[in-house]
């Protein structure tokens, strides 16, 4: 369908989408129908999605669009909940999915990983924390060769890209 350009075609659009829906049995939809109707949602007008009796549908809408643009990244979660955290392959599947995710989730990613690194002493030019080998060694009691060759493990590996080590100037936090 053509996008709505007045808010009562936005109106129409919707009822026609979840017209549409109740064609089929509940999980049978196929997924343009699904596709349609959380487009046709989203486009709705913003008295209609900030509707109380709406809510719901407007959060289904979101998180069906946000699979749908983001489908690999789910799929990785997927495979990813399947396996020991401790097999082989989860780190490949986390660093994939990592690769793919959508900003908040790589956000809260790093939320949850600065808890774990050091406090930072100093930042690039954008003021983002940067940490020495010597820093990241001495937090988790590795010597500082280990911890070399865990990041080319993880280059080696296809976990890293190379060029994503800091090389330019840092600064000390004031």
């Amino acid at each position: 369908m053509t996008e709505a350009t007045t808010p009562l075609q936005a109106l129409d659009r919707v009822q026609a989408a979840l017209e549409a829906a109740q064609a089929y049995p509940e999980g049978q939809h196929p997924p343009e129908v699904l596709n349609e109707l959380a487009d046709a949602l989203q486009a709705a007008p913003e008295s209609y999605r900030q509707h109380p009796d709406v809510k719901e549908w407007m959060q289904w809408a979101q998180n069906h669009t946000e699979r749908r643009q983001h489908a690999r990244f789910f799929e990785l979660l997927k495979q990813l909940n399947s396996l020991d955290a401790d097999a082989p392959e989860h780190t490949e599947l986390f660093m994939q999915a990592m690769r793919c995710a959508p900003k908040q989730y790589k956000d809260a990613a790093m939320q949850v990983t600065e808890e774990f690194l050091p406090q930072a002493t100093h930042v690039d030019e954008q003021g983002q924390p940067m940490y020495s080998v010597e820093q990241i060694a001495q937090h988790f009691g590795k010597p500082v060769e280990q911890v070399q060759d865990d990041v080319q493990r993880l280059i080696d590996d296809g976990h890293m890209d190379a060029r994503s080590l800091h090389t330019g100037p840092v600064y000390p936090l004031q």
